[in-house]
């Protein structure tokens, strides 16, 4: 921390697992500091800023330092796929050749109503869901409402900064947020929020925090990035974080996409610490919905990936 201090970073946060060290400093102090070759890259038309060169940590240092994991701003990818926005704020069940979702479908696919009935529905349990977009509380509650379920208000926590509504990840957040509490209707969910900055993508700073302040006994990332473009540092950051999470008592979850573990062809995790949570493919929907009544009793049949599930 005073090796940093001397070169003019602020050190803005010392985790309590004392294995991090967030600081912040001027492009200048970076070069001069870690001689990373900051440099600005065009890629499908969009700026970006990275280092050409690994950033260069002290001999003396190497020991106890593992290295710095991001000095860019190319940002983890959401896994989700949008096929349609709709039209309208109420649901539409069924339009063309797509069918939507509702909370009682996922829990006769998943055949939950035995759990729910036997009272597990996740109460006394929290979930932490990883965020880099703040989200509209509202939204949450007109969804809960329209999918039957109790009012059940997820809580928000800013690391610092609040981003505000961030395009494209408002979206990915809002249906964290939402799903997790559908599943488990009486969990608390904890919504974590952390700004990017200029060369530090929000999830990673999210994902640490819950980690560290234990933020919920299961944690939900729907992020990823292809595991050859990350550095060594980066790799071993996220398993080193998903490793004390487990040693922690923390279930983390990471979305996996339909192909790949390591999110170069639509996948994402592969550390053995951490569970990746393939999307699965719904074959049978025009079951789940008849003349606008809503058929949750019934058993459907998914994919996943090329494999049935039950």
């Amino acid at each position: 921390m005073s090796w940093l201090q001397g070169h003019g970073f602020k050190v803005d946060q010392i985790p309590v697992s004392n294995r991090l060290v967030i600081f912040s400093g001027t492009a200048q102090q970076v070069e001069e500091t870690f001689h990373p070759a900051m440099r600005l890259y065009e890629v499908d038309g969009v700026e970006h800023v990275a280092n050409a060169l690994d950033p260069q940590i002290p001999v003396a240092l190497a020991g106890v330092v593992g290295g710095v994991v991001s000095l860019h701003d190319f940002r983890r990818q959401g896994q989700r796929t949008m096929r349609r926005a709709l039209a309208v704020a109420s649901p539409e069940y069924t339009t063309g050749g797509t069918n939507y979702l509702f909370p009682a479908d996922w829990a006769a696919i998943y055949d939950l109503n035995p759990l729910y009935a036997a009272g597990v529905t996740g109460k006394g349990t929290t979930i932490a869901i990883v965020g880099r977009s703040n989200i509209v509380l509202s939204d949450v509650a007109t969804f809960r409402t329209a999918g039957g379920l109790t009012a059940n208000q997820p809580s928000v926590v800013l690391v610092s900064s609040n981003p505000g509504l961030v395009s494209g990840d408002q979206d990915e957040a809002t249906l964290d947020v939402e799903w997790s509490g559908a599943t488990a209707p009486g969990a608390a969910v904890n919504f974590v929020v952390a700004a990017s900055t200029a060369t530090t993508d929000g999830v990673d700073l999210s994902a640490q925090y819950i980690v560290n302040h234990a933020s919920g006994q299961v944690m939900s990332t729907s992020y990823g990035s292809c595991e050859q473009d990350m550095g060594t540092t980066e790799l071993a950051f996220y398993n080193a974080l998903w490793q004390q999470a487990a040693a922690e008592g923390i279930s983390a979850f990471v979305s996996s996409g339909d192909a790949g573990a390591a999110d170069c062809y639509s996948g994402s995790s592969t550390t053995a610490a951490g569970a990746g949570v393939n999307g699965c493919v719904v074959r049978s929907m025009q079951h789940a919905w008849r003349d606008g009544v809503q058929r949750g009793n019934e058993q459907l049949e998914v994919l996943v990936g090329n494999e049935q599930c039950k």
